[in-house]
């Protein structure tokens, strides 16, 4: 089964059995983002739909 399913999401089989991992340990809240490492995002999420609706 791991096997089928990367191929129908376009993905890799590493992805699929690390959210089967994620849910198998925490249930449906194991397949909710996380927090991430980096540099801090500089513009709001909204910036494009604000460029989109100015042009």
């Amino acid at each position: 089964m791991v096997r089928d399913i990367p191929s129908y999401l376009h993905t890799i089989p590493n992805t699929v059995m690390q959210w089967r991992d994620r849910y198998l340990g925490n249930g449906i809240k194991g397949l909710y983002d996380g927090t991430r490492t980096g540099k801090p995002k500089k513009h709001p999420a909204d910036l494009k739909v604000q460029i989109v609706n100015l042009l």
